[in-house]
C-alpha cells in the first residue's frame, strides 16, 4: 500500500495568521486531525496537528521554550 492509496485528497489549508482557538475548532468541526499551513502565494510553510496544540497546552509554552533560571 502506497501513501496515495490512503491519503486525503480534499485537503484543507490553514493561514499561518490563524489563531489556535480557530484552529482546533476547525479541527474539531472538520472531524481532522492536522492540517497544512499554506501563505498568501500558496506556499506550503508547515503543517499543525492535534499533537501540536496538546503539547503547547500541555507544557504552557509558546514555539520557542524558555529556559527559566531559579
Amino acid at each position: 500500500m502506497r501513501a496515495m492509496d490512503v491519503m486525503t485528497t480534499d485537503v484543507i489549508t490553514v493561514d499561518p495568521d490563524m489563531t489556535v482557538q480557530s484552529l482546533a475548532r476547525l479541527l474539531a468541526e472538520r472531524g481532522i486531525s492536522g492540517a497544512p499551513v499554506v501563505d498568501s502565494g500558496g506556499r506550503l510553510v508547515g503543517v499543525i496537528s492535534e499533537g501540536d496544540l496538546l503539547r503547547r497546552a500541555e507544557i504552557g509554552t509558546a514555539r520557542r521554550h524558555r529556559v527559566r533560571r531559579r
